[in-house]
């Protein structure tokens, strides 16, 4: 990818690599668009993070998060990291529509909001009371 980009001669296009958690807010503050390339990942959390920091994504569908956060379209795109061509076009729609960069990163920080603790502890009782065939009503008002 490192490689493609200098060859299209792409500018303000920054692979900044893993960082300390502590510094990765900058790092969202900064960008226009999140880039998940993952070739494996059981969920990818760092897509949440961007999505609370208003930012578009782009996501690998070798993540779990493509499945339960990415709204093709949306707020952004999946692609397959094994296809360069693929990517290339997730990423240019924001290239040749940098007005709708801002509209969409909003979208995310919609769908993201859904995501809190509470829902999160609502659905583990929900599952856990099912497969103990108690019934989550009896449980979860």
């Amino acid at each position: 990818m490192v490689n493609l980009v200098k060859e299209l001669n792409v500018k303000d296009l920054f692979f900044v690599g893993g960082k300390h958690w502590k510094g990765v807010p900058i790092y969202y503050a900064l960008s226009d668009v999140f880039v998940l390339l993952s070739i494996s990942e059981p969920w990818g959390l760092v897509v949440n993070e961007a999505m609370v920091c208003d930012l578009p994504v782009i996501v690998s569908n070798r993540a779990g998060a493509a499945y339960g956060l990415v709204r093709e379209g949306e707020n952004g795109f999946v692609f397959d990291p094994f296809n360069e061509q693929d990517l290339l076009e997730k990423m240019s729609f924001f290239v040749k529509n940098p007005y709708k960069i801002k509209k969409i990163g909003k979208c995310s920080k919609k769908i993201i909001a859904e995501y809190t603790p509470e829902k999160a502890a609502y659905q583990m009782l929900k599952g856990i009371c099912g497969i103990l065939n108690k019934g989550s009503d009896s449980y979860v008002k």
